[in-house]
């Protein structure tokens, strides 16, 4: 309430769009592009056969699950972050990030612990077949170290895009490298 003034015509003029437009357009540009790079590898997955395919559909499965589980500390720190740094309170904006990033790493060891020891378990969620649990188990160190990069470069991210529309679209060209 105290930064909210209400709508009015100023809220949504060409500046103000053109302002929003500058930051959300790679910010959601670089989602479309990780779901997208994950999409094909997994339409290709299936060249290499049913179990391979039915695997990746599985670890896409938990990856979409621990990553719902992080998403909102995510966006709650890059608002906040971004808040901060407006405010021309950089203290405030480096502690916020310490907290951020230690709840997004925290957040990835502890879902690589869980999946660690209960990983028969958690793939009878999708499955019972055989095959597709003895591939999802040989790949269950690579889907760890996978979280935890992306949890990091989650983190990264979200600073990219609180520090303004130019970090936005480095972020973006950077994004699409990695995909």
């Amino acid at each position: 309430r105290e930064f909210w003034g209400g709508w009015d015509k100023e809220n949504i003029s060409r500046g103000q769009l053109s302002a929003f437009m500058r930051l959300g357009l790679p910010t959601g540009l670089s989602s479309v592009v990780d779901w997208a790079s994950g999409a094909v590898a997994g339409s290709f997955s299936g060249l290499l056969g049913s179990d391979v395919a039915a695997g990746q559909n599985v670890l896409n499965g938990l990856f979409a699950l621990t990553y719902s589980t992080v998403s909102g500390f995510s966006t709650a720190t890059q608002i906040r972050l971004a808040r901060y740094l407006g405010e021309g309170k950089p203290e405030d904006a480096k502690r916020i990030l310490r907290i951020g990033s230690s709840t997004l790493i925290g957040g990835g060891i502890i879902i690589c612990i869980f999946v660690t020891y209960f990983h028969s378990k958690i793939w009878q969620i999708w499955t019972k077949d055989e095959s597709v649990v003895a591939k999802c188990d040989s790949a269950l160190y690579a889907f760890m170290a996978g979280v935890m990069m992306a949890y990091i470069r989650f983190t990264l991210t979200i600073v990219m895009s609180s520090l303004g529309p130019r970090e936005a679209f480095i972020n973006l060209v950077a994004n699409n490298i990695a995909s």
